[in-house]
């Protein structure tokens, strides 16, 4: 069965069955306005439909996770060993330190979501970006799912259909701690601290992995990055007073450069600490958006099988930095919805232009926004559709069509489960209007 028949069934159910499931969903929308409240946070948008994925894209995910984990182990590594190659990326002196300061563990890539635009009805795709260390979105996705299948809607959908769904908290403490104990400073029962400026991470995600760690033994606390302490008699880092064993760093490397100031005893000391930092600064040269081009270089190439070549030909869109003149500034300037400007290190779609999305007006400004600040210029790709339903603010059934753009959680390597967000605009994401949707996957 194809998604396409799988969504109009469900959406079927919802419409046979609407009183029951307007019934449900607002009950399941008080539940999450309750969290949100108790973190100070907003309560996350959603669909009626989950994202549903037939068991063969499942297992295709499964190998494009594994082929892309490959490739970005060796740019990793050809970046740590190549001083030429390094100078492609033009990364910030402080962050190149960073990448090249000593690590205690082999891992090179311990957590990863890899965004894509799939199309489900050939399964052809083309990335969009790639997400390291400050990787998130497990909680929307598990708390949405949880919340529609809970539904009388999900029930009828799933009476005859194996439908499940994906675990995304215990199965990275599983990988985390594999990671922590290969670390050469490795103790028996470390204390791990979660990292961030709390202000800009997801405190019910941090609550709900601090409680993952600790269910399987070991203490864990949620640190915010600019009150860590750094001992050079030892080399760890200490949050009030207790001697922190291993970070799970959420801090974004572009966040953290722009408020080094700071946090200047978590920078420093990163440079040589005995605390596992997982990930560990090398992660930033796949997280860089300047990437997309570099993969297409004749440099990279020559680190990649022949099939590893043709797959980066084939899903990775067009990029150049628009300071390069690699491209052609009138076919650009005339043609805006084939190309989106975006910035070469930042997330959460900040100062991210879409042509689709803009007037001609507004198109030429963003080109000489990129252009003054050496912004990317990358090929568009159009999202595929799906259908869906909500309940408006009146309570009335509206159905919508809407592009999609799909999240691999990649944990030390392996795939883990997806991130699924759905929007009418050409960037995807809670910042432009967008939704998230819960993913599921269906087998007969």
């Amino acid at each position: 069965m194809k998604t396409s028949e799988l969504n109009k069934k469900y959406i079927k159910i919802i419409h046979d069955y609407d009183e029951q499931t307007l019934k449900d969903i607002l009950k399941f929308k008080e539940e999450l306005k309750f969290e949100a409240d108790q973190f100070d946070t907003m309560p996350v948008e959603f669909l009626n439909v989950p994202k549903l994925f037939t068991g063969e894209i499942a297992e295709h995910f499964e190998r494009v996770v594994e082929t892309m984990n490959g490739i970005l182990n060796k740019v990793i590594r050809h970046y740590l060993d190549n001083a030429e190659y390094r100078r492609l990326f033009k990364l910030d002196p402080l962050i190149e330190k960073l990448i090249l300061s000593p690590c205690g563990y082999d891992t090179l890539l311990p957590i990863a979501r890899i965004d894509l635009f799939y199309n489900e009805d050939d399964g052809s795709f083309k990335f969009c970006e790639f997400n390291t260390d400050g990787s998130s979105g497990m909680a929307e996705e598990t708390d949405i799912v949880r919340g529609l299948m809970s539904t009388y809607a999900f029930y009828k959908f799933s009476k005859s259909l194996d439908v499940s769904a994906f675990e995304l908290y215990d199965s990275w403490v599983d990988e985390f701690l594999k990671i922590y104990f290969s670390d050469k400073n490795k103790t028996d029962k470390p204390l791990i601290a979660i990292v961030d400026f709390l202000e800009s991470g997801i405190s019910n995600e941090f609550e709900t992995f601090r409680k993952a760690f600790e269910k399987r033994g070991y203490p864990a606390i949620t640190a915010d990055i600019r009150k860590l302490e750094y001992k050079e008699e030892d080399r760890y880092f200490y949050y009030n007073g207790k001697r922190i064993d291993a970070i799970y760093r959420r801090a974004v490397t572009g966040e953290l450069i722009a408020k080094k100031d700071s946090c200047p005893q978590f920078i420093n000391g990163a440079m040589d600490t005995k605390t596992a930092v997982i990930g560990h600064f090398r992660t930033q040269v796949a997280h860089v958006k300047i990437l997309f081009a570099i993969l297409n270089d004749e440099a990279t190439y020559k680190l990649l099988t022949d099939e590893e070549i043709d797959f980066v030909k084939k899903h990775i869109p067009f990029t150049t930095t628009l300071s390069s003149g690699n491209y052609d500034y009138n076919e650009v300037l005339h043609h805006k919805d084939k190309w989106i400007i975006k910035p070469s290190d930042m997330y959460a779609s900040k100062n991210v232009y879409a042509g689709v999305d803009l007037t001609d007006r507004e198109w030429l400004q963003a080109l000489q926004i990129g252009i003054a600040n050496d912004y990317l210029l990358q090929e568009f790709v159009q999202p595929y559709v799906t259908e869906n339903c909500y309940f408006d603010k009146n309570n009335q059934l509206i159905d919508v069509e809407l592009g999609n753009i799909t999240g691999l959680y990649m944990y030390n390597g392996k795939f883990a489960g997806i991130f699924s967000r759905a929007g009418r605009h050409g960037i995807i994401s809670a910042q432009h209007d967008g939704f998230s949707l819960g993913s599921m996957v269906v087998r007969q």
